[in-house]
């Protein structure tokens, strides 16, 4: 038994320590469209996070052709011996005109997932866990390259709309747009959304309609620096 005098300590919550870069929201699937729909925000890179604030920014229609014409770079139908199809996809790591700063890292080449997220990381990987993930798979979330989600959940481009990689004047931005992209399986539930990735580290993120009506996988929302960083609460 430890003396009369001894003393004893225990830790009790996060305290001063833990100042996580990711923040992100579950949206559970549903009929309704999430509050998101056809709204933008504005993502400012402080360094250690991002302050994100509700923004003017205005959708864009893409210009160019959508990267689903061509063969993703990885696929899950690959390991089942088939042609590569865009459904839970990823597009061959795109080398961006700059370096692009965020919390806790920084990338020249980023990895387009066709199930609405952006890998802040050059991602060659058929397996399910990278080509389909999150599927509302927090795990994945945590642990996988550092990512962008849009809205991330089961889309399938290869039955409808396009995903499209636009470098803007003198470098200065890159934009991904998902364009009416398709929910596996349900035609008549789309989704849309943009995102810009400035070269100062800051991203703007603008929704148009947002569907996710299937049940059993929610939608994530948000920004992670993964490799298996904690998380915050949502």
């Amino acid at each position: 038994l430890p003396a009369a005098n001894s003393g004893h300590s225990e830790a009790i919550g996060e305290g001063c320590y833990f100042h996580p870069h990711a923040f992100y929201e579950s949206f559970a699937s549903s009929g309704a469209s999430p509050d998101l729909a056809n709204t933008s925000q504005s993502w400012i890179n402080l360094g250690s996070s991002y302050a994100v604030a509700p923004s003017g920014a205005s959708y864009v229609a893409p210009a160019g052709a959508s990267l689903t014409l061509s063969p993703p770079g990885s696929s899950c139908s690959d390991v089942l011996g088939g042609p590569l199809a865009w459904d839970d996809a990823l597009s061959t790591p795109i080398v961006l005109p700059f370096n692009f700063p965020f919390p806790g890292g920084s990338t020249n080449e980023i990895t387009i997932s066709s199930n609405g997220s952006v890998y802040l990381a050059s991602v060659v990987d058929n397996s399910f866990d990278a080509c389909s993930a999150p599927y509302g798979d927090f795990a994945a979330f945590r642990n996988g390259p550092a990512r962008i989600s849009a809205y991330s959940h089961d889309l399938d481009p290869s039955a409808g709309g396009g995903i499209y990689y636009e470098v803007g004047p003198s470098n200065a931005w890159v934009r991904v747009t998902f364009a009416s992209v398709q929910e596996f399986g349900v035609p008549s539930s789309l989704s849309t959304m943009q995102i810009t990735l400035s070269a100062t580290g800051d991203v703007d993120v603008v929704y148009g309609a947002l569907r996710n009506q299937v049940g059993g996988n929610n939608a994530i929302v948000g920004f992670t620096p993964g490799m298996g960083s904690r998380l915050p609460s949502a």
